[in-house]
């Protein structure tokens, strides 16, 4: 019988629901976020913070690759000040999954 059990979910988008519109709207509209996100190796960024990598790391992190760039590093700057707003709500049904695992 097993008695100690751990489940690990991913946050965004198998928990809670993840759009970044939200969280650049007040600086950018979709199509520029979706250009400064390719030069910026979104991804790569959004990886390093998902391993626990501060933002303030991944911030300095594109300062120094996009010294050139003071657009790139305020749209990720905007982006990283803002993320609360990227998690609207629950993905519907993981409420109750993970209320029964709880149980």
């Amino acid at each position: 019988m097993v008695t100690d059990l751990a489940v690990v979910f991913d946050l965004g988008g198998v928990l809670v629901e993840w759009d970044v519109t939200p969280a650049v709207a007040g600086l950018m509209d979709a199509a520029a976020w979706e250009r400064a996100a390719a030069e910026l190796d979104f991804p790569g960024l959004n990886a390093l913070s998902d391993a626990g990598r501060p933002y303030a790391e991944t911030i300095a992190r594109v300062e120094r690759r996009h010294a050139d760039r003071p657009d790139l590093v305020a749209a990720y700057r905007h982006y990283a000040e803002h993320v609360g707003l990227s998690f609207p709500g629950p993905v519907p049904g993981t409420t109750a999954v993970v209320e029964d695992l709880l149980a």
